[in-house]
């Protein structure tokens, strides 16, 4: 028997936020009523690069407790994949989830691109660290997981859905070393992923950086780009569903979640504690990043004989990070003046509401087609929904979303509700 709302939704919620648990549990025994049972997710994470990998894993932390979805696993990958592991694990004990596994994966780029991400000095900087007692490969675990899912007869016997929010080197490399298995896994799921694509002409395009036509590419995609594209060929030729959310949606809330949020979060505990201390730290460095001397700003490139190089990020491309900066204002002088305006930019929290299915997001209203009906398509966009065949990610049932998940999952931690669903 289900347990009662009463012993699932965690209290000092607002209203708001408690009536949003309320649907969720609604669908949640609806499919328990007809026997559909949730899907298996396997995540493949860049773990304390960006804080909203930490918010991905609290959201589905969440989604396996109150019975959404049975959370198998972790990859943790790009460089030092290693120590991301280990701050996964340290997290995802925090979390009550020390029954899920994380794994090392790749270092997410090719050797010779040692600059494609540059150690912060705040990614690690948590009490929460926690070596790993099972050094188990990202390749092994993905493997052991997704034999898992399928039956004597090698067919599968679940929805498994993989949720790409990094570099997609390590599911590339999988896909080329065991397609038949990764693609009879994902036959009755899906892949979500936090990047970008297009469908040009019926191809699934992957979008990655094109000085030549000047194509920033999405970040994810950008880290191995060669391995961007292998991945998406082969979700084509096999005729995978896929969900992708690009940065638009995450840019462009309706109503964004003001940062003050992690500082009311710090209040549950050293996961709350650290995202305070982190957005902060972060949100400085990007704003240093694109208004410091040109030399320092990130993606800047000094120019050669053969090679234009790049300015790098400046004031008008960072600044679609602060959404409530009065635009009749100029550029603040430093990043004090900026602090009361900056907001929560989760894109990987964003994509983990992917995982639900349909019948969720229809019924939580977090995403909206431009008409009445979704795409016709088995590749669905979610961004601010301008393009055609596009679906709008930025709607007030988003924010609810963002804001009911984050403080309910620490808040249900810190009042003792058991994270394995029962």
């Amino acid at each position: 028997m289900a347990p009662i709302y009463g012993t699932l939704i965690p209290r000092d919620l607002p209203g708001d936020l408690k009536a949003f648990y309320k649907t969720l549990l609604d669908v949640v025994r609806e499919n328990e009523k007809n026997g559909i049972d949730p899907p298996t997710v396997i995540v493949i994470t860049d773990l304390a690069k960006d804080y909203d990998d930490l918010l991905a894993m609290m959201m589905l932390k969440e989604f396996h407790r109150l019975g959404l979805i049975k959370l198998r696993g972790f990859v943790a990958n790009l460089e030092p994949a290693g120590k991301r592991a280990d701050f996964g694990r340290g997290a995802l004990d925090l979390l009550g989830l020390d029954f899920v596994p994380i794994a090392e994966g790749t270092r997410g780029f090719p050797k010779e691109d040692e600059d494609k991400h540059k150690l912060h000095d705040y990614e690690f900087d948590c009490p929460f660290m926690k070596e790993r007692k099972v050094k188990e490969t990202g390749r092994e675990l993905l493997y052991r997981l997704l034999i898992d899912t399928l039956d004597g007869k090698h067919e599968v016997k679940e929805e498994v859905i993989i949720l790409c929010l990094s570099s997609l080197r390590d599911i590339a490399e999988f896909s080329r070393e065991f397609p038949n298995l990764l693609s009879r896994a994902l036959g009755k799921g899906k892949a979500v992923l936090q990047g970008g694509y297009s469908v040009v002409d019926g191809n699934l395009m992957a979008s990655v950086v094109n000085k030549n036509l000047k194509i920033q590419g999405a970040a994810n995609n950008n880290f191995d780009p060669t391995a961007a594209i292998e991945f998406h060929k082969f979700l084509q030729e096999k005729k995978i569903q896929t969900m992708v959310f690009d940065r638009n949606a995450a840019l462009n809330l309706k109503r964004p979640l003001p940062r003050t949020m992690f500082t009311d979060m710090a209040r549950t505990g050293e996961i709350g504690q650290y995202l305070d201390r982190v957005a902060e730290r972060q949100e400085s460095k990007f704003f240093l990043d694109a208004t410091g001397p040109p030399e320092n700003r990130f993606g800047y490139k000094a120019p050669t004989a053969t090679d234009p190089g790049s300015e790098g990020h400046d004031w008008n491309r960072y600044k679609d990070r602060v959404k409530r900066w009065p635009k009749d204002k100029p550029q603040p002088a430093t990043f004090d003046e900026l602090r009361p305006y900056t907001d929560v930019i989760a894109y990987d929290a964003l994509a983990a509401l992917g995982v639900l299915g349909k019948k969720f997001i229809d019924k939580l209203k977090i995403i909206k087609p431009r008409s009445s009906e979704w795409p016709d398509t088995i590749h669905q966009v979610v961004g601010n929904g301008s393009e055609p065949d596009t679906l709008d990610g930025t709607v007030d049932g988003m924010r609810t979303a963002l804001e009911a998940l984050l403080r309910g999952s620490l808040l249900a931690v810190l009042q003792g509700l058991s994270s394995d669903h029962m």
